[in-house]
Protein backbone atom coordinates (compact mmCIF):
# COMPACT_ATOMS: atom_id res chain seq x y z
CA UNK A 1 0.00 0.00 0.00
CA UNK A 2 1.50 3.77 -0.76
CA UNK A 3 0.73 6.98 1.28
CA UNK A 4 1.13 10.17 0.55
CA UNK A 5 1.92 13.09 3.30
CA UNK A 6 2.76 16.64 3.14
CA UNK A 7 2.44 19.23 6.16
CA UNK A 8 -0.58 20.66 6.84
CA UNK A 9 -1.08 24.46 5.45
CA UNK A 10 -3.95 26.65 4.43
CA UNK A 11 -4.65 26.93 1.18
CA UNK A 12 -5.69 29.81 -1.13
CA UNK A 13 -8.11 29.38 -3.99
CA UNK A 14 -9.62 32.40 -5.92
CA UNK A 15 -7.35 35.10 -3.90
CA UNK A 16 -8.90 34.35 -0.88
CA UNK A 17 -6.99 32.54 2.09
CA UNK A 18 -9.23 29.46 3.29
CA UNK A 19 -8.34 27.26 6.41
CA UNK A 20 -9.40 23.63 6.49
CA UNK A 21 -11.78 24.13 9.57
CA UNK A 22 -13.88 26.65 7.41
CA UNK A 23 -13.67 23.98 4.67
CA UNK A 24 -15.20 21.58 7.14
CA UNK A 25 -18.92 22.90 7.05
CA UNK A 26 -21.38 20.64 7.34
CA UNK A 27 -18.99 17.42 7.66
CA UNK A 28 -19.65 16.80 11.22
CA UNK A 29 -18.68 19.20 13.43
CA UNK A 30 -15.45 21.29 14.48
CA UNK A 31 -13.68 19.19 15.62
CA UNK A 32 -13.26 16.53 13.31
CA UNK A 33 -11.11 16.06 10.18
CA UNK A 34 -12.84 15.75 6.19
CA UNK A 35 -12.49 12.45 4.39
CA UNK A 36 -13.69 11.82 0.57
CA UNK A 37 -13.18 9.17 -1.87
CA UNK A 38 -12.59 8.51 -5.20
CA UNK A 39 -12.78 5.42 -6.98
CA UNK A 40 -10.78 4.95 -10.16
CA UNK A 41 -10.98 1.19 -10.08
CA UNK A 42 -12.90 -0.69 -13.03
CA UNK A 43 -12.94 -3.54 -11.19
CA UNK A 44 -13.68 -2.56 -7.81
CA UNK A 45 -17.20 -0.68 -8.19
CA UNK A 46 -18.40 0.31 -4.84
CA UNK A 47 -16.18 1.38 -1.91
CA UNK A 48 -16.46 2.17 1.53
CA UNK A 49 -14.41 3.39 3.89
CA UNK A 50 -15.17 2.74 7.93
CA UNK A 51 -13.46 4.67 10.47
CA UNK A 52 -13.57 1.37 13.04
CA UNK A 53 -16.39 3.23 14.86
CA UNK A 54 -18.99 0.88 13.93
CA UNK A 55 -18.95 -2.44 11.41
CA UNK A 56 -21.82 -1.86 9.97
CA UNK A 57 -22.22 2.08 9.18
CA UNK A 58 -19.17 3.15 6.94
CA UNK A 59 -18.26 6.90 7.26
CA UNK A 60 -17.95 6.97 2.88
CA UNK A 61 -20.48 4.46 1.44
CA UNK A 62 -21.07 3.24 -2.11
CA UNK A 63 -18.29 5.38 -4.06
CA UNK A 64 -18.99 3.64 -7.79
CA UNK A 65 -16.29 3.83 -10.42
CA UNK A 66 -15.25 6.63 -12.00
CA UNK A 67 -16.71 9.29 -8.88
CA UNK A 68 -15.82 11.31 -6.06
CA UNK A 69 -17.58 11.47 -2.90
CA UNK A 70 -18.70 14.24 -1.04
CA UNK A 71 -16.69 14.84 2.12
CA UNK A 72 -17.41 12.89 5.45
CA UNK A 73 -16.47 13.88 8.90
CA UNK A 74 -14.44 12.59 10.74
CA UNK A 75 -13.15 12.17 14.36
CA UNK A 76 -9.79 13.81 14.88
CA UNK A 77 -6.91 11.50 16.42
CA UNK A 78 -5.65 8.10 15.79
CA UNK A 79 -7.88 6.34 13.61
CA UNK A 80 -8.44 2.98 11.63
CA UNK A 81 -9.83 3.05 7.83
CA UNK A 82 -10.96 0.15 6.64
CA UNK A 83 -11.67 -0.18 2.52
CA UNK A 84 -14.21 -2.04 1.70
CA UNK A 85 -16.29 -3.28 -1.58
CA UNK A 86 -19.66 -2.91 -1.58
CA UNK A 87 -21.96 -4.29 0.96
CA UNK A 88 -19.09 -6.22 2.88
CA UNK A 89 -18.29 -4.91 6.53
CA UNK A 90 -14.83 -3.78 7.93
CA UNK A 91 -13.98 -7.27 9.08
CA UNK A 92 -13.94 -8.27 4.92
CA UNK A 93 -11.80 -4.88 4.27
CA UNK A 94 -9.67 -4.76 1.16
CA UNK A 95 -7.21 -2.68 2.75
CA UNK A 96 -6.88 -1.41 6.33
CA UNK A 97 -4.44 1.60 7.91
CA UNK A 98 -4.25 4.14 11.33
CA UNK A 99 -3.48 7.55 10.84
CA UNK A 100 -3.82 10.99 13.00
CA UNK A 101 -6.10 12.99 11.97
CA UNK A 102 -5.86 17.15 12.91
CA UNK A 103 -9.10 19.16 13.62
CA UNK A 104 -10.05 20.82 10.31
CA UNK A 105 -7.93 18.88 7.57
CA UNK A 106 -9.09 17.75 4.48
CA UNK A 107 -8.11 14.41 2.55
CA UNK A 108 -8.74 12.77 -0.63
CA UNK A 109 -8.49 8.70 -0.96
CA UNK A 110 -8.03 7.51 -4.74
CA UNK A 111 -8.84 3.74 -4.88
CA UNK A 112 -7.83 1.72 -7.83
CA UNK A 113 -6.75 -1.69 -9.32
CA UNK A 114 -8.05 -5.04 -11.04
CA UNK A 115 -9.77 -7.40 -9.12
CA UNK A 116 -7.00 -8.93 -6.44
CA UNK A 117 -4.75 -5.70 -6.88
CA UNK A 118 -6.25 -3.20 -5.04
CA UNK A 119 -4.88 0.11 -4.32
CA UNK A 120 -5.11 3.37 -2.35
CA UNK A 121 -3.64 6.48 -2.33
CA UNK A 122 -3.86 9.07 0.33
CA UNK A 123 -4.28 12.78 -1.13
CA UNK A 124 -3.27 15.22 1.80
CA UNK A 125 -5.54 18.32 0.64
CA UNK A 126 -3.60 20.96 2.72
CA UNK A 127 -0.66 22.47 0.50
CA UNK A 128 -0.09 25.64 0.48
CA UNK A 129 -1.37 27.95 -2.85
CA UNK A 130 1.69 28.80 -5.47
CA UNK A 131 2.41 32.38 -5.96
CA UNK A 132 2.19 34.75 -9.26
CA UNK A 133 -0.27 32.89 -11.73
CA UNK A 134 1.47 30.01 -11.29
CA UNK A 135 -0.65 26.58 -10.74
CA UNK A 136 0.64 23.99 -8.62
CA UNK A 137 0.60 20.18 -9.97
CA UNK A 138 0.85 17.00 -9.11
CA UNK A 139 0.26 13.46 -10.93
CA UNK A 140 -0.99 10.49 -9.44
CA UNK A 141 -0.66 7.10 -11.77
CA UNK A 142 -2.76 4.58 -10.90
CA UNK A 143 -2.48 2.96 -14.60
CA UNK A 144 -0.20 -0.19 -13.71
CA UNK A 145 -1.28 -1.70 -16.72
CA UNK A 146 0.09 1.28 -19.07
CA UNK A 147 3.77 0.48 -18.54
CA UNK A 148 5.78 3.90 -17.83
CA UNK A 149 4.00 7.19 -18.77
CA UNK A 150 5.13 10.90 -19.63
CA UNK A 151 3.02 14.27 -19.41
CA UNK A 152 2.60 17.11 -21.41
CA UNK A 153 1.12 20.37 -21.02
CA UNK A 154 1.04 21.41 -24.35
CA UNK A 155 0.13 24.50 -26.46
CA UNK A 156 -1.01 22.00 -29.51
CA UNK A 157 -0.94 18.63 -30.10
CA UNK A 158 2.31 18.73 -32.12
CA UNK A 159 4.83 17.72 -29.39
CA UNK A 160 7.82 18.05 -31.81
CA UNK A 161 10.33 20.46 -29.70
CA UNK A 162 7.94 20.09 -26.62
CA UNK A 163 9.70 18.44 -23.39
CA UNK A 164 7.48 16.93 -20.95
CA UNK A 165 6.24 18.37 -17.95
CA UNK A 166 6.43 15.31 -15.84
CA UNK A 167 8.26 12.02 -17.35
CA UNK A 168 8.99 8.29 -16.45
CA UNK A 169 5.78 8.38 -14.27
CA UNK A 170 5.63 4.81 -11.82
CA UNK A 171 2.85 3.50 -10.89
CA UNK A 172 1.44 3.55 -7.38
CA UNK A 173 2.85 7.06 -6.67
CA UNK A 174 2.73 10.76 -7.62
CA UNK A 175 5.05 13.07 -8.83
CA UNK A 176 6.40 16.19 -6.25
CA UNK A 177 4.37 19.05 -7.36
CA UNK A 178 5.43 21.49 -9.99
CA UNK A 179 4.50 25.10 -10.56
CA UNK A 180 2.67 25.27 -14.12
CA UNK A 181 1.94 29.05 -15.65
CA UNK A 182 -1.50 29.46 -15.69
CA UNK A 183 -3.19 29.05 -19.36
CA UNK A 184 -5.12 26.41 -21.52
CA UNK A 185 -3.38 23.57 -22.71
CA UNK A 186 -3.66 20.18 -24.41
CA UNK A 187 -3.06 17.64 -21.48
CA UNK A 188 -1.38 14.45 -23.81
CA UNK A 189 0.02 11.66 -21.52
CA UNK A 190 2.92 9.32 -23.96
CA UNK A 191 4.65 6.23 -23.58
CA UNK A 192 7.64 7.56 -21.83
CA UNK A 193 10.49 8.98 -23.87
CA UNK A 194 8.27 8.32 -26.67
CA UNK A 195 5.88 11.34 -27.75
CA UNK A 196 4.92 9.68 -31.01
CA UNK A 197 2.95 6.89 -28.47
CA UNK A 198 -0.41 8.66 -27.69
CA UNK A 199 -2.16 7.20 -24.63
CA UNK A 200 -3.80 10.09 -24.34
CA UNK A 201 -4.83 13.65 -25.38
CA UNK A 202 -7.92 15.89 -23.91
CA UNK A 203 -8.03 18.85 -26.41
CA UNK A 204 -8.56 21.59 -23.53
CA UNK A 205 -7.31 21.68 -20.00
CA UNK A 206 -7.53 25.31 -18.07
CA UNK A 207 -5.12 25.61 -14.96
CA UNK A 208 -5.95 28.69 -13.14
CA UNK A 209 -3.43 30.56 -10.85
CA UNK A 210 -2.83 29.77 -7.31
CA UNK A 211 -4.90 26.45 -8.24
CA UNK A 212 -3.41 23.45 -6.27
CA UNK A 213 -4.71 20.39 -8.71
CA UNK A 214 -3.56 16.49 -8.63
CA UNK A 215 -4.32 14.42 -12.06
CA UNK A 216 -5.47 11.23 -12.15
CA UNK A 217 -4.07 8.70 -14.62
CA UNK A 218 -5.86 5.51 -14.67
CA UNK A 219 -6.03 2.79 -16.97
CA UNK A 220 -8.35 1.90 -20.21
CA UNK A 221 -9.95 -1.35 -20.15
CA UNK A 222 -7.61 -2.62 -22.93
CA UNK A 223 -4.83 -1.59 -20.35
CA UNK A 224 -2.31 0.39 -23.12
CA UNK A 225 -4.28 3.55 -23.50
CA UNK A 226 -5.20 5.85 -20.15
CA UNK A 227 -8.13 7.79 -18.74
CA UNK A 228 -7.66 11.08 -16.47
CA UNK A 229 -9.07 12.68 -13.53
CA UNK A 230 -8.47 16.17 -12.70
CA UNK A 231 -9.01 17.09 -9.31
CA UNK A 232 -8.70 20.40 -7.84
CA UNK A 233 -7.50 20.95 -3.83
CA UNK A 234 -11.25 20.70 -1.66
CA UNK A 235 -13.24 20.84 -5.10
CA UNK A 236 -15.01 19.24 -8.17
CA UNK A 237 -14.13 16.19 -10.24
CA UNK A 238 -13.15 16.49 -14.09
CA UNK A 239 -13.26 13.27 -15.98
CA UNK A 240 -11.60 12.90 -19.37
CA UNK A 241 -12.51 9.61 -20.54
CA UNK A 242 -10.44 8.66 -23.61
CA UNK A 243 -12.59 8.89 -26.36
CA UNK A 244 -11.15 6.14 -28.53
CA UNK A 245 -10.07 2.95 -28.95
CA UNK A 246 -7.01 1.14 -30.59
CA UNK A 247 -7.76 -1.39 -33.44
CA UNK A 248 -5.79 -3.45 -35.74
CA UNK A 249 -6.42 -5.44 -38.77
CA UNK A 250 -5.45 -9.39 -39.66
CA UNK A 251 -5.59 -10.71 -42.36
CA UNK A 252 -6.21 -14.69 -42.38
CA UNK A 253 -7.23 -15.00 -46.14
CA UNK A 254 -5.08 -17.68 -47.93
CA UNK A 255 -5.25 -15.64 -51.36
CA UNK A 256 -5.89 -12.50 -52.87
CA UNK A 257 -4.51 -9.18 -52.99
CA UNK A 258 -4.91 -5.51 -52.21
CA UNK A 259 -7.19 -6.05 -48.89
CA UNK A 260 -7.93 -2.89 -46.97
CA UNK A 261 -10.38 -2.21 -43.91
CA UNK A 262 -11.25 1.15 -42.54
CA UNK A 263 -13.10 1.69 -38.97
CA UNK A 264 -14.91 4.73 -39.03
CA UNK A 265 -12.45 7.53 -40.92
CA UNK A 266 -9.96 5.29 -40.35
CA UNK A 267 -8.44 3.20 -42.22
CA UNK A 268 -6.55 -0.03 -40.00
CA UNK A 269 -5.02 -1.58 -42.90
CA UNK A 270 -4.21 -1.04 -46.65
CA UNK A 271 -3.47 -3.10 -49.29
CA UNK A 272 -2.27 -5.90 -46.96
CA UNK A 273 -1.23 -9.44 -48.26
CA UNK A 274 -2.54 -12.61 -46.93
CA UNK A 275 -1.62 -13.93 -43.82
CA UNK A 276 -0.59 -10.58 -41.90
CA UNK A 277 -0.88 -8.83 -39.38
CA UNK A 278 -1.23 -5.07 -38.78
CA UNK A 279 -0.52 -2.54 -36.67
CA UNK A 280 -2.37 -0.89 -34.16
CA UNK A 281 -4.48 2.32 -35.08
CA UNK A 282 -6.42 5.07 -33.19
CA UNK A 283 -9.99 4.88 -33.72
CA UNK A 284 -12.71 7.21 -32.11
CA UNK A 285 -15.49 5.48 -31.65
CA UNK A 286 -18.59 7.70 -29.83
CA UNK A 287 -21.25 6.34 -28.21
CA UNK A 288 -22.81 3.84 -31.26
CA UNK A 289 -22.00 2.11 -33.88
CA UNK A 290 -19.24 2.78 -36.82
CA UNK A 291 -19.13 1.68 -39.77
CA UNK A 292 -16.63 -0.78 -41.54
CA UNK A 293 -15.48 -1.03 -44.30
CA UNK A 294 -13.54 -4.29 -45.99
CA UNK A 295 -12.73 -4.52 -49.69
CA UNK A 296 -10.45 -7.61 -51.60
CA UNK A 297 -8.74 -6.57 -54.54
CA UNK A 298 -10.69 -3.56 -54.50
CA UNK A 299 -14.26 -5.34 -54.09
CA UNK A 300 -15.97 -4.96 -51.18
CA UNK A 301 -16.96 -7.54 -48.69
CA UNK A 302 -20.01 -6.98 -46.55
CA UNK A 303 -18.93 -5.97 -42.88
CA UNK A 304 -21.83 -4.55 -40.30
CA UNK A 305 -21.53 -1.03 -38.51
CA UNK A 306 -19.56 -2.35 -35.43
CA UNK A 307 -20.71 -1.44 -31.57
CA UNK A 308 -17.46 -0.49 -29.88
CA UNK A 309 -16.06 0.32 -26.31
CA UNK A 310 -14.06 3.19 -25.67
CA UNK A 311 -10.26 2.80 -24.40
CA UNK A 312 -10.50 -1.06 -25.23
CA UNK A 313 -8.25 -2.68 -28.01
CA UNK A 314 -9.18 -4.85 -30.77
CA UNK A 315 -8.51 -7.42 -33.77
CA UNK A 316 -10.24 -7.00 -36.41
CA UNK A 317 -9.82 -10.68 -38.27
CA UNK A 318 -11.00 -11.15 -41.83
CA UNK A 319 -10.86 -14.80 -43.29
CA UNK A 320 -12.18 -17.43 -45.56
CA UNK A 321 -15.37 -18.95 -43.16
CA UNK A 322 -17.72 -21.38 -44.35
CA UNK A 323 -20.03 -18.34 -45.88
CA UNK A 324 -17.29 -16.83 -48.10
CA UNK A 325 -15.10 -14.00 -46.22
CA UNK A 326 -16.11 -13.13 -42.91
CA UNK A 327 -15.07 -10.82 -40.05
CA UNK A 328 -15.00 -11.61 -36.52
CA UNK A 329 -14.28 -8.53 -34.23
CA UNK A 330 -11.81 -10.16 -31.01
CA UNK A 331 -11.47 -8.05 -27.84
CA UNK A 332 -7.54 -7.28 -27.33
CA UNK A 333 -6.71 -7.32 -23.21
CA UNK A 334 -2.99 -5.87 -23.22
CA UNK A 335 -2.50 -5.21 -19.29
CA UNK A 336 1.08 -6.21 -18.33
CA UNK A 337 1.53 -9.31 -16.71
CA UNK A 338 3.59 -9.92 -13.87
CA UNK A 339 7.68 -9.40 -13.79
CA UNK A 340 8.88 -12.50 -15.18
CA UNK A 341 6.16 -13.42 -16.39
CA UNK A 342 4.77 -13.27 -20.36
CA UNK A 343 0.43 -13.62 -21.52
CA UNK A 344 -0.12 -15.33 -23.84
CA UNK A 345 -3.20 -15.94 -26.59
CA UNK A 346 -3.74 -18.32 -29.80
CA UNK A 347 -6.16 -16.78 -32.45
CA UNK A 348 -7.34 -19.13 -35.15
CA UNK A 349 -6.91 -17.31 -38.37
CA UNK A 350 -6.60 -20.50 -40.82
CA UNK A 351 -8.95 -19.90 -43.94
CA UNK A 352 -8.15 -23.47 -45.02
CA UNK A 353 -8.94 -25.48 -41.77
CA UNK A 354 -11.99 -25.64 -40.15
CA UNK A 355 -11.20 -28.33 -37.26
CA UNK A 356 -10.64 -26.86 -33.36
CA UNK A 357 -6.83 -26.20 -32.96
CA UNK A 358 -4.99 -26.06 -29.19
CA UNK A 359 -2.12 -25.33 -28.52
CA UNK A 360 0.93 -26.43 -25.78
CA UNK A 361 3.46 -24.28 -24.50
CA UNK A 362 6.55 -26.57 -23.63
CA UNK A 363 4.58 -29.70 -24.05
CA UNK A 364 2.12 -28.48 -21.31
CA UNK A 365 -1.68 -28.15 -22.98
CA UNK A 366 -2.39 -24.10 -22.77
CA UNK A 367 -5.19 -23.97 -25.08
CA UNK A 368 -7.67 -26.58 -26.62
CA UNK A 369 -10.75 -26.22 -28.75
CA UNK A 370 -10.27 -22.73 -30.48
CA UNK A 371 -12.68 -22.39 -33.17
CA UNK A 372 -12.26 -20.87 -36.76
CA UNK A 373 -12.01 -16.94 -36.87
CA UNK A 374 -11.93 -17.10 -32.59
CA UNK A 375 -9.56 -16.41 -29.83
CA UNK A 376 -8.35 -18.06 -27.00
CA UNK A 377 -8.06 -16.91 -23.40
CA UNK A 378 -5.26 -14.81 -21.99
CA UNK A 379 -2.54 -17.29 -20.01
CA UNK A 380 -0.53 -14.19 -18.04
CA UNK A 381 1.15 -16.57 -16.14
CA UNK A 382 3.63 -17.94 -18.66
CA UNK A 383 7.57 -17.95 -17.65
CA UNK A 384 9.38 -15.89 -19.71
CA UNK A 385 12.37 -17.06 -21.47
CA UNK A 386 13.86 -17.19 -24.85
CA UNK A 387 13.43 -20.99 -25.43
CA UNK A 388 10.16 -21.53 -25.00
CA UNK A 389 8.72 -24.40 -27.04
CA UNK A 390 5.02 -23.52 -29.06
CA UNK A 391 3.32 -26.59 -30.41
CA UNK A 392 -0.37 -26.27 -32.24
CA UNK A 393 -2.22 -28.75 -33.29
CA UNK A 394 -5.72 -29.90 -34.91
CA UNK A 395 -7.88 -30.90 -31.98
CA UNK A 396 -9.86 -33.26 -34.34
CA UNK A 397 -7.08 -35.16 -35.84
CA UNK A 398 -3.95 -34.63 -33.15
CA UNK A 399 -2.45 -33.27 -36.87
CA UNK A 400 1.08 -31.53 -35.88
CA UNK A 401 0.60 -28.31 -37.54
CA UNK A 402 2.80 -25.98 -36.07
CA UNK A 403 5.86 -26.16 -34.07
CA UNK A 404 8.54 -23.10 -32.93
CA UNK A 405 10.98 -24.94 -30.74
CA UNK A 406 12.60 -21.46 -29.43
CA UNK A 407 10.21 -18.87 -29.25
CA UNK A 408 11.38 -15.54 -27.10
CA UNK A 409 9.13 -14.50 -24.14
CA UNK A 410 10.11 -11.22 -23.08
CA UNK A 411 9.24 -10.26 -18.83
CA UNK A 412 5.87 -8.38 -18.96
CA UNK A 413 5.34 -9.21 -22.87
CA UNK A 414 1.71 -9.86 -24.57
CA UNK A 415 1.72 -12.16 -27.46
CA UNK A 416 -0.74 -13.33 -29.66
CA UNK A 417 -0.13 -16.42 -31.78
CA UNK A 418 -1.77 -16.19 -35.35
CA UNK A 419 -2.33 -19.59 -37.59
CA UNK A 420 -2.70 -18.89 -40.75
CA UNK A 421 -2.96 -21.29 -43.80
CA UNK A 422 -4.33 -25.12 -44.32
CA UNK A 423 -3.55 -28.13 -42.75
CA UNK A 424 -1.14 -29.16 -45.11
CA UNK A 425 0.10 -25.43 -45.46
CA UNK A 426 -0.44 -24.20 -41.62
CA UNK A 427 1.91 -21.00 -40.55
CA UNK A 428 2.36 -19.21 -37.46
CA UNK A 429 3.17 -15.80 -36.61
CA UNK A 430 3.83 -14.62 -33.47
CA UNK A 431 3.12 -11.45 -32.89
CA UNK A 432 4.36 -9.26 -29.78
CA UNK A 433 1.36 -7.13 -28.68
CA UNK A 434 3.16 -5.00 -26.43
Amino acid sequence: MTHHFEILRPWVRGGFLLTPLLLLAGCGGSDNAAIRVLNVSQDYTAINVFDGSTSTDPTVADVTSGTLSSYSGISSGSQTLYFTEGGNTQTSSLASETESFTTGEHRTYVTYGDNGEFGEYEIDENQAAPGGSDASVEVLDTASDAGGLDVYFASSASLTGASPNFTGLVAGKATSFTSVASGTYQLIVTGTGNDADVRLQVPSVVLDGGEVVTIVLTESAGGYLVNAYLLPQGGSLTTDLNPNARIRAVVGLTSGSDISATVGSTAVITNASPASVGTYQMVPVGSGTVPVSVTVGGVGVSAPEQALAAGQDYTLLIYQGTDGIEENWLVDINRLPAGGDASLRLVHAMSGLTDPISLAVDSVPAFTDVSQGEASSYDTGIAAGATTTLSVTDTTTSQLLYSQSAATLASQGVYTLFMFGSASSAAGTLSEDR
